[in-house]
């Protein structure tokens, strides 16, 4: 005979012992249940309510300030204008434009309570030279860290050639000292 689950007296009496006490259960944590079913509507309820805040800058659509405060209000949140200090000039701004947003405090997309305040940073032209000055800094280093690998790499090179060019005269002495002629190649011609 043929074992499964609910089969014979035992199944049937475990059945049994199961459905009454899950029935003797409810009752006792039906009010929990039902605080969990309303918590959780409300906080699906509230989720609804919330607004992004819009998108103010993004890399190929730059917004000036007047514009970005313009599209936060639109979206029924409150906007503050900051502006970015010499401080924070970094070479990734050395393209913007006057007055460009660069950032947003919370940031766009994120889900906020209508009216709640966003706040804008902007870019001045002081701080665009500052960023364009330290690119060329960059620029120039890079330049030099080049130059200087090039100019080891040759004399790296001359050096293998000045000890090829003494080994090869050293083997040639020893084979002329052995009575035997030599026509070695030049060993820049062999490199």
């Amino acid at each position: 005979m043929a074992k499964g689950k609910g089969k014979g007296i035992g199944g049937i009496i475990g059945g049994a012992l199961g459905a009454a006490a899950l029935n003797a259960l409810v009752p006792a944590i039906e009010p929990t249940i039902n605080k969990v079913v309303d918590k959780v509507a409300e906080e699906f309820e509230k989720q609804n309510d919330l607004i992004s805040v819009p998108d103010t800058y993004a890399k190929g659509f730059p917004l000036t300030i007047n514009q970005a405060t313009d599209l936060v209000l639109s979206a029924g949140l409150k906007a503050t204008a900051c502006e970015l200090t010499m401080k924070e000039a970094d070479p990734k701004y050395k393209d913007c434009i006057e007055s460009q947003v660069v950032i947003s405090n919370p940031p766009q997309r994120k889900k906020v309570k209508p009216g709640s305040m966003v706040f804008l940073k902007y870019i001045t032209q002081d701080v665009i030279d500052e960023s364009q000055r330290l690119f060329d800094e960059q620029e120039k280093q890079k330049a030099e860290i080049k130059a200087e690998k090039a100019a080891k790499f040759a004399e790296q090179k001359k050096a293998v050639i000045d000890a090829g060019g003494k080994t090869v005269s050293g083997i040639k002495s020893l084979i002329e000292k052995r009575g035997q002629k030599t026509d070695t190649p030049n060993i820049e011609d062999v490199l």
